[in-house]
């Protein structure tokens, strides 16, 4: 079963320095999928994170609801 995502629009933001850190969010909607995410809804997902320009240290975070039908 896969389930499909896509986005928009990214903001893209910098923690006050002397932090490496930018940061980045955006909604996700769904685009389809298959088996059991076929019909899937997101509800509220939204995509988060961030890399450390120093160390490339990169963190990211799904958040949110997925409705079956």
């Amino acid at each position: 079963d896969q389930l499909h995502v896509t986005y928009d629009q990214t903001v893209i933001s910098f923690e006050p320095p002397p932090s490496p850190w930018v940061l980045w969010t955006t909604a996700v909607e769904a685009a389809g999928g298959t088996g059991r995410f076929a019909d899937a809804e997101l509800d509220g997902v939204v995509w988060s994170g961030g890399m450390n320009l120093l160390t490339f240290e990169t963190r990211s975070r799904l958040d949110g609801k997925i409705r079956l039908r």
